[in-house]
C-alpha cells in the first residue's frame, strides 16, 4: 500500500517523504519495488538484465560509464559476479538460476536504479531456510549502504528477524500489535513490550519472532 503498487484493500492517512506529501510520479522515481514473484527474461544473462534495467531506470542524463558503474556495483555488492554471464533460464529449470539466485537478481535489478528507498514484497517467499538467509543477507547489505529498506516478511528465522531495525507487527484484520524498534542484540525492545501483554502460555523463545502473539482488540 505504501509503495503505491497494490490496488486492493483499504488505506487511510497521509504518506510523507522527508516531511512532504508524496506525489505519485515523484515517489515512483525515487523508490524501487521488488515483486514477490521474480519476473525475468529467461533468455538474458544476469549482466544483460542489469544493463537493461540501468538503461531504463537511470535516464538520459546518466552517462554509459556511470550506468556500467551501477551495474558493476550491484554485481559486486550482491555477489553476483560469478553468475554475470549465466543465462537466467525459466523458473525451476535445471540449467537456470536457482530460486534464491533469482531473488537476489530481482534485488540487483532494482539496486541499479539508484533509488534511495527499497520496498520488498515477501522476498523469502518460496525459499528454503538457507536460501532465505542468503537473500536477506544481501538485502541487509543494501540497507547498510544507506538505503531505506521496507519489507514484508512471514515466519522469519531468528537470524533474519534480528537483521531488522524496526518492526510493524500486524495481526489478522490489519490491527497493529507493535510498531517500533526491535532493540539491540536479542530484540530486547520488542520482547519487553510483548511480555507486558497477555499472551499464550509458551515458554522462552530462541526465536524472538515466535513470541506468542497477544489478542489485541481496537
Amino acid at each position: 500500500m505504501i509503495a503505491g503498487r497494490k490496488t486492493g484493500g483499504y488505506r487511510k492517512g497521509t504518506i510523507t517523504l522527508n516531511g512532504h506529501s508524496v506525489e505519485k510520479e515523484t515517489f515512483a522515481r525515487c523508490t524501487a519495488y521488488c515483486e514477490q514473484m521474480d519476473l525475468h527474461n529467461e533468455f538474458s544473462t544476469v549482466n544483460e538484465a542489469l544493463e537493461f534495467s540501468a538503461k531504463l531506470r537511470l535516464g538520459d542524463g546518466v552517462t554509459a560509464e556511470a550506468r556500467n558503474g551501477f551495474v558493476n556495483e550491484a554485481l559486486d555488492i550482491l555477489e553476483l559476479r560469478p553468475l554475470a554471464g549465466r543465462m537466467i533460464g525459466s523458473s525451476g529449470s535445471a540449467n537456470g538460476l536457482s530460486p534464491g539466485q533469482r531473488k537476489v537478481l530481482t534485488v540487483a535489478v532494482e539496486l541499479v536504479s539508484n533509488a534511495p528507498v527499497f520496498f520488498l514484497d515477501e522476498p523469502t517467499s518460496g525459499l528454503d531456510s538457507r536460501a532465505a538467509l542468503v537473500v536477506m543477507t544481501e538485502v541487509h547489505k543494501v540497507a547498510k549502504m544507506g538505503r531505506t529498506v521496507i519489507s514484508t516478511i512471514h515466519q522469519p528465522s531468528r537470524e533474519i528477524f534480528l537483521m531488522f531495525d524496526d518492526l510493524l507487527l500486524l495481526q489478522r484484520g490489519g490491527w497493529q500489535v507493535y510498531f517500533g524498534p526491535l532493540g539491540a542484540n536479542r530484540a530486547t525492545k520488542f520482547v519487553e513490550y510483548m511480555e507486558t501483554l497477555p499472551r499464550y502460555g509458551l515458554g522462552p523463545f530462541p526465536n524472538q519472532a515466535a513470541h506468542g502473539l497477544p489478542i489485541v482488540r481496537p
